[in-house]
């Protein structure tokens, strides 16, 4: 998470950096996406349908399998999608580093990793991946929220600000 540190060293005067380049930074996502997380948006369920075929839901821990007729409203609280265990282990807890890479690492020094070491990394990408599917806070698909992109740019101009100890964002 040393991003912010060498952007804080490369400027020569502390002023608002483009709200792309920040978000492309790993440790500003990963704040950004842990907030979101645990601040989970939309508190309601919200309901969706699939209109023209069946839904097939495999449960593989009781080795079951539900299906689901077309036309069937189902829904999940957001509440209860970011905080499972499996997903998100102590999901209480604020912890943006479940949201890095290893192989993302800037401080990683092993260039000749075990074959035991790649299959974490690809497991840990994976669980990343999958993390991210899991996201609801602006929820997804067509009636996803149209001003999260302008949240999260607001957002990292913020902690960016905050960070480089800038006080253009802040009141005096």
């Amino acid at each position: 998470m040393g991003d912010l540190y060498r952007l804080q060293t490369s400027q020569r005067r502390l002023t608002i950096q483009p709200a792309a380049e920040l978000e492309r930074l790993s440790c500003l996502s990963a704040i950004t996406q842990e907030a979101h997380c645990l601040t989970s948006g939309l508190t309601g369920r919200n309901a969706r349908a699939c209109p023209d075929e069946s839904l097939i839901y495999e449960d593989k821990e009781r080795g079951k399998e539900y299906t689901f007729p077309p036309g069937t409203s189902l829904s999940v609280p957001t509440l209860v999608v970011h905080t499972n265990e499996s997903l998100f282990p102590n999901p209480w807890t604020f912890n943006p580093y479940r949201w890095v890479s290893p192989t993302s690492n800037p401080y990683a020094t092993d260039t000749h990793p075990t074959k035991e070491h790649v299959e974490r990394n690809d497991e840990m990408s994976e669980l990343i991946a999958r993390r991210r599917r899991s996201m609801l806070s602006f929820m997804r698909g067509l009636r996803a929220c149209i001003g999260r992109h302008l949240a999260n740019a607001e957002i990292a101009v913020f902690l960016s600000d905050d960070a480089l100890g800038s006080r253009t964002v802040r009141d005096g």
